[in-house]
């Protein structure tokens, strides 16, 4: 009919969306990737690993103690890798060695190890009549047992030589003059007289002496301000130089400073003539039993 609308009933149609297909290969070219990720990060590691090689192994400060011995001890190698050294058992082989105080090692990279020594200097020797006596640095740390010599080093007399240790200090804090001596050792150095003491006797500890290579004798008494005592003796020996006085005592046991006493030159006795034996001697040429030497006059002064 004319003018009449036709309606359509019913729900509208939804519109189809399409679906997107996969691209051929897509799935391949992520694991590729992944692949070629992984490789990548393994040859980086691998480059790095190989770097990281000890190429080249360093010793430093040895001067008694030969590098190479050094070196075999700490049982470091090239073609170790920097990450993986044993620094540990290095260390503890390398200080059994009784010249040896203290090892430091350090990694230069990329390739190169340095195995940093410190060593102990002989500074005295325990005479011991048996003849094993014992060597030892400034600190009482016992280097060598033994019979040994050196005209350069301080000889100590009156003290044992048993339960000592090599590598260990004499000093363990129960021996009177194990503790004494290395006291006395530090005092010496700290007051610049290191090559000047000769010898020390330990053999009564509360009244110990000193022998000095320029002849003189030192009465330094107990092992008590060790420190003054010495400075003291360091300053009267320039006294002494300086008016061309040689050997004689000085005392550092007295209250008040150090006290100088000149020690009496015997002279040379000049050898006589041999008697004939065919011949008496002159009864005349006998001294008189009544006579005697005068002594000769004592002099001293006290700073």
């Amino acid at each position: 009919m004319a003018g009449e609308r036709s309606l359509k009933t019913g729900a509208p149609k939804k519109s189809r969306g399409k679906r997107k297909k996969p691209r051929p290969g897509k799935g391949a070219g992520h694991a590729l990737g992944i692949a070629i990720f992984v490789v990548s990060c393994a040859a980086a590691l691998m480059i790095v690993y190989f770097a990281l090689l000890v190429d080249k192994v360093e010793v430093q400060g040895c001067h008694t103690v030969s590098a190479e011995s050094v070196l075999n001890a700490s049982g470091i190698r090239a073609g170790q890798h920097m990450f993986l050294l044993d620094e540990s058992g290095a260390r503890a082989a390398i200080l059994s060695d009784p010249y040896v105080e203290s090892m430091e090692l350090v990694r230069e990279f990329p390739d190169t190890v340095i195995l940093r020594v410190v060593e102990r200097t002989a500074r005295a020797i325990i005479a011991d009549p048996s003849g094993d006596s014992v060597l030892i640095d400034g600190k009482g740390a016992v280097l060598r047992i033994g019979a040994q010599t050196d005209d350069a080093l301080m000889l100590v007399y009156g003290m044992g030589n048993a339960g000592y240790t090599l590598g260990q200090s004499i000093d363990t804090g129960t021996d009177f003059q194990a503790t004494s001596l290395v006291s006395i050792l530090g005092a010496v150095d700290a007051a610049g007289l290191t090559g000047e003491v000769l010898s020390v006797n330990m053999a009564n500890a509360l009244s110990i002496e000193l022998s000095l290579r320029s002849g003189y004798l030192v009465k330094l008494g107990q092992p008590d301000s060790l420190s003054d005592k010495l400075f003291n003796l360091s300053a009267v020996l320039k006294e002494l130089k300086a008016e061309g006085k040689t050997g004689g005592v000085i005392y550092l046991a007295a209250r008040g400073g150090p006290v100088y006493s000149p020690e009496e030159t015997p002279e040379t006795a000049v050898p006589q003539d041999t008697p004939d034996p065919g011949t008496t001697p002159d009864p005349d040429a006998s001294p008189s039993p009544g006579e005697s030497p005068e002594p000769s006059p004592t002099e001293g002064f006290s700073g």
